[in-house]
């Protein structure tokens, strides 16, 4: 009799990839950024709010539950599928300091717990 062989339990970052990305960049500068995340738990979940930090650790631009709420109408994103969305910088950054951007999605899951999934700048999305 064969001995079952344990299965691993995906990572969050696994179960919700996310990205961002330098949707429109003239010269070296990003003008519009670009981001998303995809649900691929079983539940939905809510986004409460996204911050992308710079390499400093200094945030460089948040999304607050009242932009998701005002934008999007609200942050829920059922199994299999995306919350994405871009933004148009007023002084746009420059391309190299971006790719050294981090994201944190701040979410709930359907139980009221909190968890945040991590993500970086992916070049070429």
């Amino acid at each position: 009799m064969a001995t079952p062989t344990p299965t691993s339990t995906p990572t969050t970052e696994e179960i919700f990839a996310n990205s961002l990305w330098a949707a429109v960049t003239i010269g070296e500068y990003v003008h519009r950024l670009g981001f998303e995340l995809f649900n691929g738990s079983t539940e939905t979940i809510t986004i409460k709010k996204v911050e992308f930090y710079n390499r400093d650790g200094h945030i460089e631009y948040l999304i607050s539950e009242e932009d998701i709420v005002e934008i999007w109408g609200s942050g829920e994103v059922a199994p299999s599928d995306y919350f994405s969305g871009s933004y148009d910088f007023t002084i746009q950054p420059l391309k190299d300091d971006v790719k050294q951007w981090e994201a944190e999605w701040h979410c709930v899951r359907a139980d009221g717990q909190d968890f945040v999934v991590v993500g970086a700048f992916k070049e070429g999305f």
